[in-house]
């Protein structure tokens, strides 16, 4: 963390107020398949069809960015960019992979591992009266179609 106080103290600074929070991680700007080294601060365990989730590291980067002036905190995009066919990487807490550009983002498991992760994370936000929602960076027109597929949840 001593790099990354460094690194909020200039951003605030700078004026700047929002932070990143990648609760997963990002699928933004990087070559369709392809993976961003994990930087997933949710700790998820899979147990069959159910899912358990951690926001303990969520929570301790959130109060730590808010300690040195970061007042607001944009999480994760649910689906990748280029009309939201596919799901952002997300690890179990063994590094194994869950969802993945393998993984289209309308199928049930991803929708069934969706409202699970809704439920805790509106039990977490509750709990520490934030108000979050992000669902995917703007589809290009042409993919409007497919990335209205997450809509139906």
């Amino acid at each position: 963390y001593d790099v990354f106080e460094k690194y909020i103290s200039y951003y605030v600074l700078g004026g700047n107020t929002m932070l990143f929070t990648p609760v997963f991680t990002p699928a933004l700007d990087i070559e369709e398949g392809k993976y961003r080294p994990t930087t997933q601060l949710l700790k998820i365990r899979k147990d069959g069809n159910k899912y358990t989730f951690d926001f303990s590291r969520v929570k301790e980067y959130i109060e730590f960015a808010s300690a040195r002036g970061v007042l607001y905190f944009e999480f994760s995009h649910l689906f990748t960019q280029w009309g939201a066919k596919h799901c952002p990487k997300i690890v179990d807490d063994n590094g194994t992979m869950l969802f993945g550009w393998d993984s289209d983002s309308y199928t049930a498991p991803y929708k069934k591992f969706l409202c699970q992760y809704f439920r805790a994370l509106k039990k977490f936000a509750t709990k520490n009266a934030l108000i979050i929602l992000k669902i995917t960076a703007t589809p290009m027109a042409t993919a409007k179609a497919t990335a209205m597929e997450p809509v139906d949840l």
